[in-house]
């Protein structure tokens, strides 16, 4: 996967930035089933950047790994 956390965050502000995602309480009748909504999608991205930053941080030290393992069997 080459999604990194940085690209993740850029995509979801291009996102934020092109919904409009503006909360204006008097021009919204709906207002609390709009801000449930906002509410998961918050959730849901923050739960996406933790799993992708959790991947990087997995990765960087694997490949940290496998240097320190091929540096002491030269």
């Amino acid at each position: 996967m080459s999604l990194t956390s940085e690209k993740a965050e850029a995509i979801m502000a291009k996102m934020a930035e092109n919904q409009n995602w503006t909360f204006n309480t008097q021009a919204c009748h709906e207002s609390e089933e709009v801000l449930e909504g906002l509410c998961a999608l918050s959730s849901k991205m923050d739960v996406l950047l933790s799993w992708l930053e959790h991947r990087d941080n997995y990765k960087r030290n694997r490949q940290a790994s496998r240097c320190i393992q091929f540096s002491r069997s030269i």
